[in-house]
């Protein structure tokens, strides 16, 4: 994915955002158009962006995303289940993509290709694909954003828009996070989907329950 370039002025606006640890808007996301600079703000990713391509009358405008007071939108964790079963083990997830439709939960079809999510409640977002996987499944590119990896690294990605089937059910507008060789389903979308995940470990199993 080719990465934003921020202006002069853009950059600077991220600077101050970043910092604004006093702002009224603390913890609301800022979606900021890379060329002059403009905010828009929201409670998510998804809400900014549309707020932003609604009042510039542009419907495929991308921006670049901060939390107001903090490096990064997403804070992405390793989870670790030590204590539960075996070291290193990590609950997952079959998904896999159908007439370019993401499908997550189901059984797969015959000669299709299928992804392992882990199942992380270190991630704050939604879901998280590698490139290649997001261009196989229809999508809308919203913009840039940070992520805060373990140990405090910050790094850049991309983030998309588009709509996943869980199940049986049909969540819309689900942001996306590229990120190289990853495949995580996050705590976001946990909360769209159900009120309770339960983590059957002597059976292998996750009950997301409603």
């Amino acid at each position: 994915m080719k990465r934003l370039k921020l202006s002069t002025k853009a950059e600077e606006t991220v600077k101050k955002l970043i910092d604004a640890r006093e702002s009224e808007n603390l913890g609301f996301i800022a979606a900021i158009d890379p060329e002059t600079g403009e905010t828009f703000y929201g409670r998510s990713v998804v809400e900014s962006a549309k707020k932003g391509r609604m009042i510039k009358n542009d419907p495929r405008a991308a921006f670049f995303f901060v939390r107001v007071g903090y490096p990064s939108v997403h804070v992405l964790k390793a989870v670790n289940l030590q204590g539960y079963i075996e070291q290193d083990y990590f609950p997952k997830m079959k998904g896999h993509v159908h007439e370019r439709n993401l499908y997550l939960g189901h059984s797969t079809p015959n000669d299709t290709y299928t992804f392992d999510f882990i199942v992380d409640t270190g991630f704050s977002g939604s879901v998280v694909m590698d490139i290649e996987a997001i261009q196989c499944i229809e999508s809308d590119y919203l913009g840039e954003d940070r992520v805060t990896l373990a140990g405090g690294v910050e790094h850049p990605v991309g983030v998309y828009l588009a709509d996943i089937i869980v199940n049986n059910s049909k969540i819309n507008e689900v942001e996306i996070t590229e990120m190289k060789g990853e495949y995580l389903i996050g705590m976001a979308l946990m909360r769209s989907v159900c009120r309770r995940a339960v983590f059957d470990f002597a059976n292998d199993k996750i009950l997301f329950e409603e």
